[in-house]
């Protein structure tokens, strides 16, 4: 960050009394649990707000997103059925059951784009740049399509791990990067992933983990306050 526009030497005041860190975690105690998404194509793109084949976060109640970048790393940590229909968005329907009347309704009526509904898999990650927990919502074809591939960076605990004859483990840290896709419809950018080579020297407090992943894993039927910039 530059400092040419100011003329004195601020870098030896007192140091605040609030530190970054806590200012990260008090922000994290909130309710509202952010998403991040791969913008392709839409509003977002047109206006300005994001380049295409970026990874960003939507500021909630503005048009403004946080741009994550082509490339980000993050710890995968919980995953759990989702489905939305989003055609008031005044009354945004969520549903988290698969063998619930609601979200079989909505996911039949998910091929219509004009129907506003969305179904698929939604992953608790936890992205390194901005130390922050988001959501990941794979909620069309082609992202239901990659969603498995995110599975081996779960964490795998022991009852999962003697069941599979594996080890069990934490999360495997992952970069998520982007990859161009085409067919005789059209051409658009995917996620794909791959293992992080550089490790997490700043996770999360396990209590704040713990936290977030049990109100991620037991969340009631809700209506959702409306996130802008929704895409492909």
């Amino acid at each position: 960050m530059s400092n040419e526009l100011v003329k004195n030497d601020y870098t030896n005041l007192p140091v605040s009394t609030v530190s970054r860190s806590e200012l990260r975690a008090t922000a994290q105690e909130t309710e509202f649990l952010g998403r991040f998404q791969l913008y392709t194509k839409g509003e977002a793109i047109d206006s300005g707000a994001i380049a295409p084949g970026h990874y960003g976060v939507p500021q909630n109640g503005s048009d403004e997103i946080l741009d994550l970048g082509n490339e980000i790393d993050i710890l995968v940590v919980a995953v759990r059925y989702k489905a939305m229909d989003v055609s008031d968005r005044d009354d945004v329907i969520v549903s988290y059951d698969k063998d619930s009347d609601v979200y079989k309704d909505i996911k039949s009526r998910s091929d219509n784009r004009e129907q506003g509904c969305l179904y698929g898999f939604s992953f608790l990650t936890y992205e390194r740049s901005t130390n922050s927990f988001y959501e990941m919502f794979c909620c069309n074809k082609s992202a239901r399509i990659f969603a498995p591939t995110l599975l081996p960076f779960l964490p795998l605990s022991a009852a999962e791990a003697e069941q599979s004859n594996e080890e069990p483990h934490g999360p495997i840290p992952a970069t998520l990067g982007v990859r161009y896709a085409s067919n005789s419809k059209g051409k658009w950018h995917v996620p794909q992933v791959r293992e992080c080579k550089e490790p997490f020297t700043r996770e999360p407090p396990m209590d704040e983990v713990i936290r977030q992943v049990t109100k991620f894993l037991t969340p009631e039927e809700e209506v959702e306050e409306d996130s802008r910039g929704r895409d492909r």
